[in-house]
């Protein structure tokens, strides 16, 4: 062996022992917390479709147990907003291994985001896809903690279809068009926002194939039509399940809106993106007035301060704390990243860009805060840090070795404190409705529900938590129905709420009392309205169940119409 291939040879070693050793650690940094914590938020909502699906061995139609409006006596669930390709793959690990597979699953995912995107960056700068993949999990540690989740599933499967789509531009080679295919349709089926940043794929190799620079136009085509047809193959059934579901393709219920340079946007949302399930504007006033996170206006500016301040700041909204400081320290290291990418590959630049330029206008467009749903944004703008880092080092060194440990450490610090300030210490201390304590007494309600009530009762009630352990219909106010329940839960009057009350035939009513501290969708409770004479209207409620004994936090009315 010569001295350059045996030379060659340790470089690759050294590489493959660095993703080995960088993909451990990020497996073993997303088990610490998964681990230790309950499923929650978000991800107990999806685990309980897997649970139902496992349960009825069938796909489900709807929310399990939630109503979304009572109209005449008729009543009509709440639907689910998604395909239900996430939710198999869920039922099939939950079927398996519980909810101790579905935690795990969350750090192989991470794991996997970090390998696709080494294998994405290496014909460029090795480290860039590794050490970057690295920051953004890091970055977005809220959606893989969080389990499980449709993002976990759907980063990987998107960085999937951006490796094969640069694998065919390179190559040419039919099978890469048709991994490419499969990932783009896997990304369409799993969340609509696969939908839109497919979307700019396929447009990147429309546009490679019409300017012909690097591919040959006929075999490209052929490659184009293979990849449609994967695409197809893979997204159709999940999408015409949905929109046999749900009407459209869109949320539901309520509207989808498309910006208007789209052309024969107003037909494709009269027609294409039309929802079985109109917006109800009472419960939609309500909610918009109380949600205490929503983002009532967001400009292009305050979008890109959201994006240049989130390593510094991780999941706070960016808009009441801007420090200019931090705000320039990070433009210049995306700047540098960015014009280091132009000149290694514009084709991972081209790439890169456009998949970021396209998250940073849905942020924009639909008034999201990034942490919640854009991490293949932040993950992109990892790459773009950790590249201008490699060339601000680079310029520093040669203008003066001193300052490269001084970048180097700022750099480090910011990054830090954002983690344990607002990753690690609320995460840690598993804060929030998901605790082992609120476990326990929404099994002891549950317990109670099941052994002494009709299972075909209804009850007022907004916790995902109550319907997975109580196992019974309930309705609260949402975007598309129960535009009613505001006028029960601000009456002052019980002559009032039992009115409203026996119009969407409620026969008890459930209450926790953190829900008058929170702000969140289809959860808050408002404490001087209701909750004011439920303990002493007694002839129209009974309280026939409360956990702990002492100083109670749920409780459980009966609804009494016999007086009325």
């Amino acid at each position: 062996m010569s001295r350059s291939n045996f030379n060659n040879f340790k470089r690759i070693r050294r590489e493959e022992n660095l993703v080995v050793i960088v993909s451990l650690l990020v497996f073993l940094y997303v088990c610490i917390y998964v681990l230790t914590q309950n499923i929650h938020g978000d991800g107990f909502v999806h685990m309980f479709y897997a649970k139902e699906i496992v349960k009825n061995q069938n796909l489900i139609d709807h929310q399990p147990y939630r109503i979304l409006d009572i109209y005449k006596g008729r009543m009509k669930y709440f639907p689910i907003s998604y395909p239900l390709t996430y939710h198999v793959f869920l039922s099939v690990l939950y079927l398996f291994g519980g909810t101790i597979l579905l935690k795990i699953s969350s750090a192989f995912f991470a794991t996997l985001v970090v390998i696709v995107l080494y294998l994405l960056f290496r014909n460029v700068k090795w480290y860039l896809g590794l050490v970057g993949g690295f920051f953004g999990v890091i970055l977005s540690s809220h959606r893989f903690i969080m389990v499980p989740l449709m993002e976990q599933y759907l980063i990987p499967s998107f960085f999937f279809a951006v490796l094969f789509i640069y694998e065919f531009y390179t190559k040419n080679k039919t099978r890469y068009a048709i991994l490419s295919g499969f990932f783009i349709g896997l990304s369409i089926a799993i969340k609509q926002q696969g939908l839109v940043l497919s979307s700019s794929l396929i447009l990147f190799v429309l546009i490679s194939i019409i300017v012909r620079k690097k591919l040959n136009f006929r075999s490209s085509i052929k490659g184009l039509l293979v990849m449609f047809s994967a695409i197809a193959l893979v997204s159709f059934l999940p999408l015409y399940d949905q929109i046999d579901r749900t009407g459209t393709i869109g949320y539901s219920p309520g509207e989808t809106r498309l910006p208007n340079f789209i052309p024969l946007s107003t037909y494709i949302q009269k027609n294409i993106l039309k929802s079985k399930f109109p917006i109800d504007k009472e419960g939609k006033e309500w909610l918009d007035k109380v949600i205490g996170y929503k983002l009532k206006e967001l400009s292009i500016s305050d979008t890109f301060r959201q994006y240049i301040l989130f390593p510094a700041y991780y999941n706070r909204w960016m808009h009441y704390k801007d420090d200019i400081n931090i705000l320039i320290f990070f433009s210049i290291l995306i700047i540098s990243g960015i014009s280091l990418l132009f000149k290694r590959s514009k084709l991972i630049f081209s790439l890169t860009l456009l998949i970021f330029l396209s998250e940073f206008t849905t942020t924009w467009f639909f008034k999201t805060r990034i942490h919640q749903y854009q991490q293949i944004g932040i993950i992109t703008l990892s790459i773009f840090i950790v590249a201008g880092t490699t060339r601000i080092t680079k310029q520093l060194k040669e203008y003066n070795k001193l300052l490269v440990p001084l970048f180097l450490m700022y750099l480090i610090v910011v990054l830090i404190v954002g983690w344990v300030t607002y990753i690690h210490n609320p995460l840690f201390k598993q804060e929030g409705r998901q605790s082992d304590e609120y476990i326990r007494l929404f099994k002891e309600l549950g317990k109670f529900v099941k052994e002494n009530t009709p299972k075909e009762a209804i009850f007022l009630a907004a916790e995902t938590n109550f319907r997975y352990y109580a196992e019974r219909n309930s309705i609260w106010v949402s975007n598309g129905g129960g535009g009613k329940i505001p006028l029960i839960l601000n009456s002052k009057d019980p002559k009032i709420a039992i009115k409203w009350l026996k119009y969407y035939k409620v026969d008890y009513i459930f209450i926790n009392l953190d829900q008058t501290k929170r702000k969140g969708v289809y959860d808050y409770i408002p404490n001087n309205g209701l909750l004011t004479y439920l303990d002493n209207s007694t002839n129209y409620f009974e309280l026939v169940y409360a956990v702990p004994k002492e100083k109670p936090l749920l409780k459980l009315y009966k609804v009494k119409y016999k007086t009325q």
